[in-house]
């Protein structure tokens, strides 16, 4: 029968002298483990104070950019994101194992966070894991989260092909039946319940275009079938399109077409 050997590394916490203080104990007996990943394995690391949890360790520039990351699945951005962070944790707490672990923890609550949406929205399952306890090096931590974050993001990617053309169609479908009212990406992400950014990605890949330039078009295309009869007059026809502001209907209408409503009248009437 074939031996395996394992690594077996012993954490203890601090004394306590009342029971109710007893979960200092323990939570220092678990920081006591963690700093295994800085003095090795197949040891008793003793940790004979009580330290409190720090509370956030990413900055918010940090978060903002895991956020931006995560919504478009950009995963290249989340890796680089992951090693900046751990990068920081380091120079500032150089000797300290236990935030090692919280900055991964923290990392996998803003990307879940993040994406949470999509979720819901499509019935998807995070593919996620978190065995981050079980790591034994700094290297080793690094590589679990890179590691989930590109399951899960390689598995959304692979599973919401089937959802595109749907949720694309739905938007136009809206844009068609609603052009003629103010209509923003905001709305728009809404009707088919993404996050904005993500569905202005969405959008884009799938038709080659950027949703509002998508509706102006159409709303240029309208105005056209509108200007070739007689009976309406320009303003109308910017309000009937979606422009309360004759000017701006005009603005972009030459800025499409080439030529002014007026002259594109005279040319097709």
């Amino acid at each position: 029968m074939k031996m395996k050997l394992c690594q077996v590394t012993v954490g203890a916490g601090c004394a306590v002298t009342e029971e109710e203080e007893i979960w200092k104990s323990a939570i220092s007996a678990r920081g006591a483990l963690e700093e295994r990943l800085l003095l090795g394995c197949n040891k008793l690391i003793i940790r004979n104070e009580f330290r409190e949890e720090k509370r956030c360790l990413l900055d918010q520039v940090q978060i903002r950019q895991l956020e931006r990351a995560a919504e478009v699945f950009d995963y290249e951005q989340l890796e680089r994101c992951v090693y900046a962070a751990y990068e920081g944790v380091r120079r500032e707490y150089p000797r300290d194992a236990s935030v090692l672990y919280r900055m991964a923890e923290e990392i996998t609550r803003v990307y879940l966070r993040s994406v949470q949406g999509i979720y819901e929205a499509e019935g998807y399952q995070t593919e996620l894991t978190a065995d981050y306890l079980f790591c034994n090096t700094l290297q080793e931590l690094q590589a679990e989260v890179k590691k989930g974050l590109k399951m899960d993001v390689d598995g959304i990617r692979e599973k919401h092909r089937i959802y595109e053309s749907a949720v694309v169609k739905r938007a136009k479908d809206y844009i068609y039946k609603n052009y003629m009212h103010p209509l923003s990406l905001e709305e728009l992400a809404e009707q088919v319940s993404l996050n904005p950014v993500y569905f202005g990605t969405l959008f884009k890949k799938e038709t080659g275009d950027t949703v509002i330039n998508f509706l102006i078009e159409y709303r240029m295309e309208q105005a056209k079938q509108l200007l070739k009869n007689i009976n309406y007059h320009v303003s109308e026809i910017a309000r009937l399109v979606g422009y309360d502001d004759e000017r701006h209907f005009s603005k972009q209408f030459k800025k499409r077409v080439g030529i002014t409503p007026k002259k594109y009248r005279k040319i097709h009437l």
